[in-house]
């Protein structure tokens, strides 16, 4: 595509054509799926990766730089998704490594075991209670390992609305937990 074709097809986009958007895709798919296998060699996952990088470059679409090369501008949006991706998954994997630590030398008795087997089933009966925008919050930022500022960006809420529901979030649970623990 010229940088002329381009900068139509942005414009025809932000105007609200849609559909214009599959041009973009069809056009550079091929180059951003290599720098997104280049970078992570799992393809399920790549492939996953690469639609997330249309959404994003769609969603920011208004801040490409008109007159320039788009392919450049979409190729550093797959490689900071796909270090965003390998951070989050590190971090997920360093707090299940250090749970499992934890519970080791916690918990080596049965007694125990069984004590901690209740709170986690009670722990995800009470998650299965929460009210979907309550447990969307909490798969975002446990589950996703979201920060609290792109968690705020996507839901269009501030910081400070999401730390706040997630705090009474974070209570609730654990007063659910406590009270379904008690009960057994």
């Amino acid at each position: 595509m010229k940088a002329s074709d381009i900068d139509l097809t942005v414009r025809r986009v932000l105007a609200g054509d849609t559909d214009c958007y599959a041009q973009i895709v069809r056009e550079y798919q091929k180059d951003v799926t290599k720098v997104v296998a280049a970078m992570l060699f799992d393809r399920p996952q790549s492939e996953d990766l690469v639609q997330q990088v249309f959404i994003t470059a769609y969603e920011r679409l208004d801040q490409f730089k008109r007159g320039r090369d788009l392919g450049p501008w979409l190729k550093e949006i797959a490689r900071n998704t796909v270090r965003m991706h390998v951070r989050q998954k590190k971090s997920r994997e360093r707090h299940v490594q250090l749970y499992r630590e934890w519970l080791s030398a916690s918990y080596e008795d049965d007694e125990a075991w069984q004590r901690q087997e209740d709170r986690l089933a009670a722990m995800h009966e009470c998650l299965a209670g929460l009210p979907e925008r309550s447990r969307r919050l909490v798969e975002l930022r446990y589950g996703q390992a979201m920060s609290m500022a792109g968690i705020g960006e996507l839901l269009d809420r501030s910081v400070d609305a999401v730390t706040k529901a997630l705090s009474r979030i974070r209570e609730g649970l654990r007063n659910c937990i406590m009270e379904r623990t008690r009960a057994s």
